[in-house]
């Protein structure tokens, strides 16, 4: 098992920038506020660890957020073995950072001190005077600060682990994609059986995606909980920009998307930007409709017609209705999950495609252009996920939009596929 290190601290002391460069190895240039359980691996001293970004605790406040915020870091602190108190060395110790300690000490986990913005000017005594046994000053977030963390890091007695087994058996990535408050949080919650992200009914809770670790039925996944995009001419906000590029990122590093609309509101503009975006990437997509528990079953009935309707020009979707806080159909979603990465994980043998290339030519031939007929000659797979299937011919810049279209459902029908899209692409050779 991974052990398990979070990053715990007030509000603008550079936890995510430590987190960031932990994780990547750089910092950002453009610092997005954590609320949730930020959720990633890294590898230190060839040990492959978990590590958490939390949101900035202050402590006695009278607003919500803030108090949704310390109940993350709690619940963070309690799955740690190892806690990064990250305090300001310009700040000095304050009398947050002293409450924070308490409730740290409070916990049987051990603690790093990172006191983080420090430099040669800096008097570190008062943060010695902590009585905090390892301490990690940090004046440059590069790649000489993190050979430091790792000498330090090599005195911590932490669980087994290996890079090795980071990189053993696959992370089936899943993106929870969506438009602000349609239950993408939820559905993670739903799904984990705890509040590991925060929900609330302020759009924009989520600012950032959030990946977690969760296994299902034997396999290992990472949900991404996304942030809700709105229009594109409503975003003028650079670290709302961010977030939506991290979210459509998400996407394009995804296995399967489950793409989340509103059941009240039924499918609507935005909904179909994001379905087609999917699409346009070539990925398999789980349309997801939500908050079904607020519809009749007539009501219910009349939404998914109306969904095929908007969407009957990709015949491949999979749509679903669930409810997310009550619950229902949850399975069913997982289901469809493992059947829809069993598709498209599946190899398709060069040798069943060309003969389906055969039968469908000569179930009906090419046309006639100019009095000549396109040969196709053999087919082969040239990726899975997204799938593109290479067609290999004479004369390929002559056959029409009608005879690739008839192609694709022939190859669609007769693989058996379901979920999954797949793009054909000619290349011309000499005869």
């Amino acid at each position: 098992m991974k052990p398990i290190i979070s990053l715990v601290g007030r509000a603008a002391v550079g936890k995510s920038a430590v987190f960031q460069l932990i994780t990547s190895g750089k910092k950002s240039k453009t610092i997005i506020p954590t609320r949730d359980r930020m959720y990633s691996t890294a590898v230190l001293n060839e040990r492959a660890f978990i590590i958490i970004d939390t949101g900035g605790i202050v402590l006695k406040s009278s607003e919500e957020f803030d108090k949704l915020v310390f109940n993350q870091v709690q619940a963070a602190i309690a799955e740690s073995d190892v806690v990064f108190f990250v305090v300001d060395a310009n700040v000095g110790v304050t009398y947050e950072d002293l409450n924070i300690l308490k409730i740290l000490r409070k916990q049987s986990v051990r603690i790093l001190l990172v006191v983080n913005y420090a430099n040669k000017t800096n008097d570190l005594s008062e943060f010695y005077a902590m009585g905090i046994k390892d301490i990690w000053p940090l004046s440059k977030l590069d790649s000489k600060a993190l050979s430091e963390l790792a000498k330090i890091m090599k005195l911590f007695s932490l669980p087994d682990s290996s890079h090795e087994d980071e990189l053993s058996g696959d992370l089936i990535k899943i993106s929870i994609l969506g438009r602000p408050n349609v239950g993408k949080s939820t559905l993670v919650n739903r799904l984990l059986g705890n509040d590991r992200t925060i929900i609330s009914d302020i759009p924009g809770t989520t600012l950032s995606s959030i990946s977690i670790p969760y296994e299902h039925k034997g396999r290992n996944f990472t949900l991404i909980d996304t942030a809700g995009i709105r229009k594109k001419m409503k975003i003028t906000d650079p670290v709302e920009q961010k977030t939506i590029y991290q979210s459509l990122r998400a996407v394009e590093l995804a296995d399967i998307t489950i793409c989340l609309i509103d059941a009240v509101d039924g499918i609507v503009d935005q909904d179909m930007k994001l379905i087609s975006y999917v699409i346009k990437l070539g990925k398999p997509i789980i349309v997801v409709a939500n908050k079904i528990d607020l519809l009749t079953n007539d009501e219910q009935k009349r939404l998914n017609t109306d969904i095929m309707f908007q969407l009957k020009y990709a015949k491949f979707l999979q749509i679903h209705q669930m409810s997310a806080l009550e619950g229902i159909n949850i399975a069913k979603l997982m289901n469809l999950v493992h059947k829809t990465y069993d598709q498209i994980s599946k190899k398709i043998s060069t040798a069943l495609l060309n003969k389906l290339l055969m039968d469908a030519i000569i179930a009906h031939p090419p046309p006639l252009q100019n009095r000549k007929r396109s040969k196709l000659k053999y087919v082969h797979m040239g990726s899975l996920n997204p799938h593109i299937i290479i067609i290999h011919g004479v004369r390929t810049k002559n056959i029409s939009k009608d005879y690739k279209k008839y192609l694709n459902n022939y190859f669609y029908k007769n693989l058996g596929l379901f979920g999954v899209q797949f793009r054909i692409i000619f290349k011309e050779r000499t005869e």
